[in-house]
């Protein structure tokens, strides 16, 4: 009798920066996200320190999908799309939890201004109306004002 076997990846992949090959840098590792069967980029908590930082626009995606979670995994709780979630790997990003509730509040103080901005820069009322209805749904708009 076969017994059919399933893969459960056990390995580990590091991700190194060769700028000095003397000298390689650990930037960080990949881990396997089972939900998504993909990987994710776990940072190094060394090269974090030392002045790394993610693009600000590292998550954006160029349409509204609505979809309810992140393509990627944000936290602890994978690609719940929650403030909560994001917070809960602060140290990850080389954050103490209060420098991560500031950075937090400063998002949020500035996507709460996104319309007037936009509405300054010229972008159509129909193009705001789609834009509103991903940025501020409830579900969005809720943690923002409980923020």
């Amino acid at each position: 009798m076969t017994t059919a076997l399933s893969y459960q990846p056990t390995d580990e992949m590091s991700l190194w920066w060769l700028g000095q090959p003397e000298a390689p840098t650990l930037i960080g590792r990949l881990e396997f996200i089972s939900t998504l069967r993909g990987v994710g980029l776990r940072y190094d908590a060394n090269w974090l320190r030392h002045g790394f930082a993610l693009s600000p626009a590292f998550d954006l995606l160029p349409t509204g999908q609505a979809l309810g979670f992140q393509q990627m995994r944000v936290g602890a709780q994978g690609t719940e799309s929650t403030l909560k979630n994001a917070i809960s790997e602060h140290s990850l990003f080389g954050l103490t939890y209060d420098e991560a509730v500031a950075e937090i509040a400063r998002v949020v103080r500035c996507v709460d201004g996104w319309e007037q901005h936009f509405k300054a820069m010229g972008v159509s009322s129909s193009d705001l109306q789609q834009l509103a209805a991903q940025i501020d749904r409830p579900f969005l708009l809720e943690q923002r004002r409980a923020w």
